[in-house]
């Protein structure tokens, strides 16, 4: 009986179908996902509960009063249990609105709350309709008109309390009103026949007018819904505003049209479009303005009675943000072309006093029935927030956030612009490669933060030593890259050592140190025989080891086409080593942990960390050896390599498992791009067993960005064999954003570099707050990195990250010395 109708949820409704804009709202609304049903069933209910205390007063009040009237009438044996029915009704009815307000939040039986709330105001309203059928022959005439005006105030009562279900309040009408109807049949008196047809004709008022409130109720939720959806949608027009916009399109045709001034529908549709957080204003034929809602008004500076009857060009100032030129008067377009006219991405809305917005706007021309065209409808939307956002991330993407230069990856991609313009120009320029000396020294005396410091300074330095046109980057730890354009050889040599001899000139002092700072930089020249990239970032590279190698503070310039003895004997040197620590097992495995920042996340996480030893034994840092083994393609070599010893080191320690849930290993581009270490990788998990169920491979962002469809192969293979996946360094690149949905991910791992400024509401904490919304959305979890104090970690504490891994955490741990024991218990 309380269950809602096929129409009632639909809106197909007998008033929705007389309008055109009715049948496109109805059709709107079929077409929104189940979920919108079962919202506005949900709404339904809430009303019927909100509205439940004045039909309990209502019946309270009522029943009191008839008591009162007619304690000395009706005889005890009637009116006693009548008043006892209806008081521990309206007392259970109290306990069910009390479990309700209570328990509303977790209801997901709505039909089962409906019917509940429905049964007993029926039986409230069936009570007072046999209880007059009872006490009828007690009754005098007048005593049964005060009787009836009584249920006549019940059932009105009702109406607001039952009628957002509407077959609710139909079936209490019924129940309470039949009986009366009936004993009212049997008397057959005047007084009875007189209100016989008032109760008939109640019944049939209230029913209409249930069925607007109904109406009128729904159409209410829907419009709130859409509100809500629209709101939560900043990308993407939103489906029901289109309807609003129809609307009031055919309003103003109509006003038109028929000559109407305001009246009830103008008013509606004027509320609707006040309501909605787009600009509307629609102009006549002539482009003449004859509406605009309170948002127009403030984007444009015009009150709506000032600019009621001018020119849409005097009122809209459109230009383009890129060349600051005035974009033609989108209305004027669109009814010289009657056709839709839309902005691009880069319009800007001047208001009359100089107020800029970036805008999206859609000009519609407005047709009345015959298809022709009466005006236009102008619709604009404020982006400013959301292009200030991805302008933010543009720069973010392309720049190093903690000196504020342009990171490698522009680096590169200026420099390959230049190599393609220089076949055409032939001019010559010169590329330089920039090491500090005695970096590491620093930081590890003072800490990452004093690193920080002096790397921002020598930035600035730099900064104001090179030329306006000249390009300047970080494109490592402590390593800068310069492009001097136009530049021959003789004078990019005078322009390193000033580089030079400026930071010899620094002193850097840190709470009560004091350190000597200088840098060797290797230059390369750019010119007609300079083709490749990596060629050139190679020689650079070279240039500048050499420089290190002869001491540090020097400046060495790369021959074209030639390479000293000394040179390739120690890249041999390298090689060498490198292979020996590959087949001989000569590197060492460090493990740093990642821990959870709150209970929630009880996974162990460690991250393995290579380190190569040289022929003596002496540890030789990644950063040294790297660039050559990615130089000579060894890079997959050194990835299955580790992951083997890994393997190996998790069968032969049961500790090593106990403490760790997840172990981490890094995978190379190379390794990626290589389908036979692919290969060999699925081979070794699946030999490997079940504890490939532990082990996570990170890959890098860039391995993401350029080779999409081979990662996402690695990540479905890696997840058929238990394994898990994670991409590192991610939000240096805004093309990496697009790919997250499509891959199955179980981490995202963030830089804290990126995070300078800890700050609530600053850009850098906006970002890494918005990847982890991203990551949680995706359903990945999300791991910084590279943490080096702990306002930066009170500040991922409260962003809500899940994983955090730096020195201030823990530092890493060569796993042989850790498991020591273990291993020796294992052999024993």
């Amino acid at each position: 009986m309380a269950e809602t109708s096929d129409d009632a949820l639909t809106g197909n409704d007998s008033t929705a179908a007389d309008s055109n804009a009715g049948d496109a709202l109805g059709l709107a609304l079929d077409d929104r996902p189940v979920n919108t049903e079962v919202n506005q069933q949900r709404e339904q209910l809430r009303a019927l509960f909100r509205q439940a205390p004045l039909g309990i007063s209502a019946v309270v009040v009522l029943t009191a009063v008839l008591t009162t009237a007619f304690w000395n009438t009706v005889p005890d044996y009637l009116l006693l249990p009548w008043l006892a029915f209806l008081g521990l009704n309206s007392a259970l009815h109290s306990f069910i609105l009390h479990e309700y307000t209570r328990n509303e939040k977790r209801i997901a039986a709505i039909t089962s709350w409906t019917r509940y709330q429905t049964t007993l105001a029926g039986a409230s309203g069936l009570a007072w309709g046999i209880g007059f059928a009872l006490m009828l022959p007690y009754l005098s005439g007048g005593q049964q008109t005060f009787y009836l005006m009584l249920l006549c105030l019940l059932c009105t009562a009702h109406l607001p309390v039952l009628a957002a279900v509407l077959n609710s309040y139909g079936s209490f009408l019924l129940v309470s009103t039949l009986p009366a109807i009936l004993g009212l049949v049997f008397v057959a008196d005047n007084i009875a026949v007189t209100w016989l047809g008032g109760l008939v004709l109640m019944v049939a008022g209230l029913m209409i007018a249930a069925w607007n409130y109904h109406t009128v109720l729904l159409r209410a939720f829907r419009l709130a819904e859409d509100a809500q959806q629209y709101t939560a949608s900043l990308y993407e027009t939103n489906e029901k505003n289109r309807v609003a916009n129809l609307q009031l399109k055919k309003a103003v045709h109509d006003q038109e049209q028929n000559g109407l001034k305001l009246n009830a529908a103008r008013l509606s549709s004027e509320l609707t479009l006040n309501s909605i957080k787009e600009a509307v204003i629609t102009t006549d034929l002539d482009g003449r303005i004859i509406y605009m809602n309170p948002l127009a008004e403030e984007y444009c500076g015009w009150s709506a009675t000032t600019a009621n009857g001018r020119s849409s060009t005097d009122i809209i100032r459109i230009i383009d943000e890129q060349n600051r030129v005035r974009i033609e008067d989108p209305v004027h377009r669109c009814l010289q072309n009657r056709s839709t006219v839309q902005g691009n991405d880069y319009s800007i809305l001047v208001r009359q006093d100089g107020l800029e917005y970036g805008i999206e706007f859609e000009t519609t021309p407005l047709r009345d029935g015959q298809g022709e065209i009466r005006g236009a409808v102008l619709a604009i939307r404020d982006v400013s927030q959301r292009r200030d956002q991805l302008r933010t991330l543009s720069w973010q993407a392309t720049h190093d956030p903690l000196t504020g230069l342009i990171n490698r990856r522009e680096f590169e991609l200026r420099m390959e612009n230049l190599l393609e313009k220089h076949t055409i120009e032939e001019r010559e320029h010169a590329l330089c490669f920039i090491d500090l000396d005695n970096f590491k020294l620093i930081n590890d005396t003072c800490g990452h933060i004093a690193g920080d410091t002096l790397l921002k300074k020598i930035a600035g330095q730099l900064r104001e030593r090179i030329r306006d046109t000249d390009t300047l980057a970080r494109v490592g730890g402590d390593e800068f890259g310069l492009i001097l354009y136009s530049c021959d050889t003789e004078r990019a040599r005078l322009i390193g050592d000033g580089l030079r001899n400026t930071l010899r000139d620094m002193q850097f002092e840190w709470e009560g140190y004091s350190f000597n700072v200088s840098a060797s930089i290797g230059i390369v020249p750019i010119d007609n025989t300079t083709t490749l990239l990596n060629d050139a970032l190679r020689s650079a590279d070279t240039a500048c080891y050499q420089a290190k190698e002869r001491g540090g503070d020097q400046l060495v310039i790369h021959a074209p086409n030639s390479h000293a003895p000394q040179d390739e004997q120690s890249e041999s040197r390298w090689i060498e080593s490198i292979m020996q620590s590959i087949h001989g097992r000569h590197f060492k495995l460090y493990s740093q942990t990642i821990e959870p920042l709150d209970s929630f996340n009880p996974v162990n996480i460690n991250e393995i960390l290579l380190r190569v030893c040289d022929p003596d034994g002496r540890l030789i840092m990644p950063r040294r050896f790297l660039s050559v083994a990615q130089r000579y393609h060894l890079l997959p070599q050194i990835d299955l390599a580790v992951l083997d010893s890994v393997l190996e080191f998790m069968h032969s320690h049961k500790a090593f498992l106990q403490d760790n849930e997840r172990i981490n290993i890094n995978l190379s581009l190379q390794t990626i791009n290589d389908p036979r270490s692919l290969d060999r990788i699925a081979e070794m998990l699946k030999e490997s067993g079940a504890i490939a169920n532990r082990l996570c491979f990170e890959l890098g962002e860039r391995a993401l960005v350029s080779e999409p469809d081979r990662s996402a192969e690695l990540l479905n293979m890696l997840h058929r064999n238990g394994c898990r996946a994670a991409i590192d360094d991610f939000g240096f690149s805004l093309g990496a954003f697009r790919y997250l949905q499509s891959l199955n991910l179980d981490y995202i791992k963030i830089d804290a570099r990126q995070m300078q400024d800890p700050q609530p509401r600053s850009l850098d904490y906006t970002l890494i707050e918005s990847i982890n919304q991203l990551s949680h959305r995706i359903g990945a979890q999300t791991i910084v990195k590279n943490i080096s104090n702990q306002n930066v970690l009170d500040a991922l504490h409260e962003i809500g990250v899940d994983y955090v891994q730096g020195y201030i955490i823990r530092r890493p741990e060569l796993l042989s010395e850790v498991y020591a024991e273990d291993h020796q218990a294992d052999v024993g």
